[in-house]
């Protein structure tokens, strides 16, 4: 909020012949001078000012313009962010991000030729933009647990588990090599817990992916079908929640907690 009363406040129109002056700064300066005079002038001009903020900031169209200036601040970081993790992703899932990107571009150009009003294709950019973000995310996330989830399959596990299980039976083994055993058989059936939680991931990653681009795949739909420009919603409620803890843009360590939640090594036990 404090971000839409400082640019309302500091709100620099357009004028013929001047260009863009803070009007409503100068204006309450103008009022405070005058108080001097009039003080009655200060309540009025309070009162004016408090209407002034509380239309302005209540305004949809106005907080969404306020929305796009802060993104874009911050764009050019945000694009080399985005730059690295495609860089990151296999050529399979590169292409299926650029291919969510190009349906993403069909829906701001329709929007476009319909001329659509500025603050309904900057809302649509904003949400179509969180998608895109959410979509590689979670390529990038998939991405590593499928990589950890190769680097130890699930049968190879099971055999030195029953091995592992095997060799307890061994009468011969003395009391402090048995020990040793028991603590490796739980590590062991820790990492195949831990296996079958990656499994269970992917398939939320791949759910949420399938969804995502049915969402934008829908919306591209409804807007042909329509023939006119219409509000497309950013909000999913993913089923992986592997992304629940991160930043908006902080889309590295969303992808390193990924790998990690599903592959650091557990705790030693022992019996």
């Amino acid at each position: 909020m404090l971000r839409y009363l400082k640019a309302a406040f500091w709100a620099r129109p357009g004028i013929p012949g001047l260009g863009r002056l803070p009007i409503n700064a100068l204006a309450l300066a103008g009022l405070v001078i005058l108080g001097f005079g009039h003080p009655a002038l200060w309540l009025l001009g309070l009162g004016l000012e408090t209407l002034y903020l509380f239309l302005l900031c209540s305004s949809p169209r106005f907080r969404t313009w306020v929305d796009a200036i802060h993104q874009q601040a911050g764009r050019g970081e945000i694009e080399s962010q985005r730059a690295s993790m495609l860089a990151q992703l296999p050529a399979a899932a590169r292409k299926r991000h650029q291919d969510l990107l190009g349906l993403n571009t069909r829906i701001l150009e329709h929007d476009r030729r319909l001329r659509a009003e500025d603050f309904l294709i900057q809302s649509n950019t904003n949400a179509l933009d969180k998608l895109a973000l959410l979509h590689l995310k979670l390529l990038l996330s998939g991405h590593y647990l499928e990589q950890h989830q190769r680097e130890s399959g699930a049968e190879d596990l099971d055999a030195r588990i029953r091995e592992m299980e095997a060799s307890l039976a061994d009468p011969a083994a003395s009391a402090s090599l048995q020990e040793s055993r028991r603590a490796t058989l739980g590590l062991l059936r820790q990492r195949r817990a831990n296996q079958d939680r990656r499994d269970a991931a992917l398939a939320e990653i791949a759910s949420d992916l399938a969804r995502i681009e049915a969402q934008v795949r829908l919306s591209l739909d409804q807007a042909l079908l329509r023939g006119e420009a219409g509000a497309v919603s950013g909000h999913i409620d993913l089923a992986s929640r592997l992304l629940d803890d991160a930043d908006y843009l902080d889309a590295h360590t969303a992808a390193a907690a990924a790998g990690q939640a599903y592959s650091a090594p557990p705790t030693a036990q022992t019996a």
